[in-house]
């Protein structure tokens, strides 16, 4: 069998776009030349890989299978070419990462100036978006790596995590608002107030609906969710909002008065349990090691004192 990556690529293009004439336009060849290269690759393989009887392109049940490995294979491929880059230059000099909203006020800056400061030939590259975004694009090898919840990391064997510190989380109210003259709490005191989270992970929001005695379907009057953390901090330190946030993303606030911390919540607000997330099968350059370091060093040192 004399199947080349060519034609692997070939097929997956074919199978993404679902038409020939974008697929040739996709892999740079005319029409009439990805037809015979799927047609080397079927007689090579000795499997019918597409439907010819439909007016579209449609996978045989064989053609899907071939598919998946051909992606498994290309995957490898790519990651054997970066290998082999890294082998050859000893480092990249550039990082993509992502982060998302909540994590990027906790840490992000202070990630920066000390990689600036250490690292100072690195080229830095974050980006600040919600987990779903970030994983597929870690699953198209746009981004090394990215940080969110471990709650929200899909069961997936082609990435890992790496978990960070535990950090603590509360939560927060502007200075002089009226929950905080309560001695003892009660979910009723809670009810007539809303509520501000940068988007949570499916699991976690329903826990913390549950625990706060919250419906599912909350009108959005009660619930404000903002993927720029930094605007929830100001609308909670300027309305009755109350915010969810890691003790350290609000240290600031906190010390200037703006926001203080509910001493005793009915329901204590749920630690934030951040990782790592990285693809399995694919080797970090030792300037992303750089970068996952300094993102540990950092949480570590945010972390509660015993913890």
């Amino acid at each position: 069998m004399e199947t080349s990556l060519r034609q692997l690529q070939h097929l997956v293009a074919l199978a993404e776009e679902l038409s020939f004439a974008r697929a040739a336009e996709r892999v740079h060849l005319s029409q009439p030349a990805l037809t015979r290269s799927i047609q080397a690759l079927e007689r090579d393989l000795g499997l019918t890989l597409l439907d010819r009887v439909a007016r579209r392109v449609t996978l045989t049940a064989a053609g899907k299978q071939v598919l998946e490995r051909s992606r498994r294979v290309l995957f490898e491929a790519r990651c054997l070419k970066r290998d082999v880059d890294m082998i050859k230059s000893h480092e990249l000099g550039e990082v993509r990462f992502g982060v998302g909203p909540h994590s990027a006020a906790i840490f992000l800056a202070d990630v920066l100036v000390s990689l600036r400061e250490n690292h100072p030939r690195l080229h830095l590259v974050p980006e600040v978006n919600s987990w779903d975004v970030l994983h597929e694009k870690l699953q198209k090898e746009t981004i090394d790596f990215y940080v969110t919840d471990l709650k929200s990391i899909p069961q997936d064997d082609t990435v890992e995590a790496r978990k960070l510190p535990l950090l603590s989380a509360g939560w927060y109210v502007r200075g002089g608002h009226p929950l905080l003259k309560k001695r003892k709490m009660s979910m009723e005191d809670l009810r007539p107030f809303s509520f501000a989270f940068v988007p949570l992970p499916e699991r976690l929001a329903r826990k913390v609906h549950k625990a706060l005695e919250l419906p599912q379907d909350l009108d959005l009057h009660r619930l404000v969710e903002c993927n720029n953390f930094f605007v929830l901090k100001d609308m909670a330190a300027s309305s009755d909002v109350v915010l969810y946030a890691a003790d350290a993303a609000v240290c600031g606030e906190v010390r200037d008065g703006r926001l203080a911390r509910l001493m005793n919540p009915p329901y204590p607000a749920p630690d934030l349990d951040l990782a790592i997330v990285c693809l399995s099968r694919r080797t970090l350059s030792p300037d992303a090691q750089i970068a996952m370091r300094s993102i540990f060093l950092a949480m570590e040192k945010l972390k509660p004192a015993g913890k």
